[in-house]
């Protein structure tokens, strides 16, 4: 489905993440209903969080190997155009949040082109004892994908999405001014 570059055989492992490329990654895109990140409160963009558990596992084997070629020295980069920059970001903060790999031995997230995809990041970043500046993320102008689920649609946008679907009825960043 989504296919990741690897490059662990320095004290710096990278992970890189392409974009859309399947039809199962634009599933992935198009089923962003909301979910809670990693048993917070915290919403998160359902199918682009299915999708990073799944790059999870499959890279945990190498991440761990990493850790133990390298110990306290270990470090970590994450990186992504659209769909893989966010795949990238929420492995990041799953590594750092199940307590795998510490804030301190990860670089900072650089996304290209990357749909938001967190309701209440900033609440995560503060959780997991990170800054803004440890996320960058690089847009076009006029690229609508880093806008296209930021949760700050037009009132009449948020209305049609409330009824549409039940769960975005609560959705807080859907809720700022908007009622059912």
């Amino acid at each position: 489905m989504l296919h990741g570059l690897r490059a662990f055989s320095v004290l710096i492992g990278v992970l890189i993440l392409q974009g859309s490329d399947s039809l199962a990654s634009w599933k992935a895109n198009l089923f962003f209903e909301p979910a809670k990140f990693e048993d917070t409160d915290v919403l998160v963009h359902r199918g682009i969080y299915e999708a990073a558990k799944g790059i999870y596992e499959q890279f945990l084997p190498e991440i761990t190997e990493h850790l133990s070629r390298h110990g306290d020295r270990a470090k970590f980069q994450f990186t992504g155009h659209s769909l893989g920059g966010s795949l990238s970001l929420i492995v990041n903060w799953m590594l750092i949040s199940r307590g795998l790999v510490s804030s301190e031995a990860m670089k900072s997230v650089v996304t290209f082109g990357s749909p938001f995809v967190f309701c209440g990041g900033e609440k995560i970043l503060a959780e997991l004892g990170l800054d803004e500046s440890h996320v960058h993320c690089v847009m076009v102008h006029r690229d609508i994908v880093p806008r296209a689920f930021s949760c700050n649609y037009p009132d009449h946008v948020a209305l049609v999405l409330k009824r549409l679907n039940g769960s975005f009825r609560t959705h807080p960043c859907l809720n700022k001014n908007v009622s059912p």
